[in-house]
C-alpha cells in the first residue's frame, strides 16, 4: 500500500488565489501606466489645454478588467479621433491609442517586480 500526502499552495487553493491576485496586480499596474502615458501625451499635444478634460481621465474597474477612460465626456471622441458631424481639418490627438502603443512594450518591465512576491506565495 502506498500513501501519498499532498500539501501546499497548489492543493489547498492558495495557488488559485495567488494567480488571481497576480492578474489583478498586472492589470492595475498596466492600466495606471497607460493613464500616465495618456496624460503626458495630452500635456504635450493639446494646443489649447483646459485642465477639465485631463482630470476626467481616470482608471476604474469595469467587469473583470481595468479601463482607462474620460468618464464619457461628450467631446472626448472628437479629441481622440477628430470625428465630428461636419468636416474639419482637425484629425484628433489619438492620446489613448498612442498611450496604448507606448505601454505595450513596457509590460514586461512593469510586471517584473510583481513576480517575486507571487513566486514566494506559490512556494508556500
Amino acid at each position: 500500500m502506498v500513501t501519498v500526502n499532498v500539501s501546499g499552495p497548489l492543493f489547498d487553493g492558495r495557488a488559485a488565489d495567488a494567480v488571481t491576485d497576480l492578474c489583478d496586480a498586472i492589470e492595475y499596474s498596466v492600466a495606471w501606466q497607460a493613464h500616465g502615458e495618456a496624460r503626458q501625451i495630452m500635456d504635450a499635444s493639446f494646443r489649447n489645454p483646459t485642465p477639465y478634460y485631463e482630470v476626467q481621465v481616470t482608471v476604474e474597474p469595469r467587469g473583470d478588467e481595468m479601463v482607462v477612460h474620460d468618464r464619457g465626456i461628450a467631446y472626448g471622441p472628437w479629441l481622440e479621433s477628430g470625428a465630428s458631424q461636419r468636416p474639419t481639418r482637425f484629425r484628433g490627438y489619438h492620446s489613448f491609442r498612442r498611450a496604448t502603443a507606448a505601454v505595450l512594450p513596457q509590460v514586461g518591465r512593469l510586471v517584473q517586480h510583481l513576480i517575486g512576491p507571487f513566486l514566494r506565495r506559490m512556494n508556500g
